[in-house]
């Protein structure tokens, strides 16, 4: 029998026109501008709910390089000095 696709949680994403293209606004700022807009839509739209969400990435925390080895890895491929002073011996 052929693969039978389903779809589900249908949702609306309002995305906020918001300065973090030229990178002056912190995370946390923009977590909370995101969440008093979530508040005005739920104010003004009959809704069951409003979420505030986020991706997630990681990144080398010594280089801020993004991370390009597995979640579980102590070290990210030798990105910088310090990420090389976490890399295990050959062979391991």
């Amino acid at each position: 029998m052929p693969r039978k696709l389903c779809m589900e949680n249908v949702r609306v994403e309002v995305y906020p026109e918001v300065s973090t293209w030229s990178g002056d606004i912190s995370f946390q700022r923009e977590k909370a501008d995101a969440e008093q807009l979530r508040k005005e839509i739920i104010r003004h739209v009959d809704c069951r709910d409003a979420v505030v969400n986020w991706d997630t990435y990681g990144v080398c925390s010594f280089c801020g390089a993004q991370w390009t080895e597995s979640k579980s890895s102590t070290h990210n491929g030798g990105c910088c000095d310090e990420d090389c002073k976490n890399m295990p011996p050959e062979g391991e």
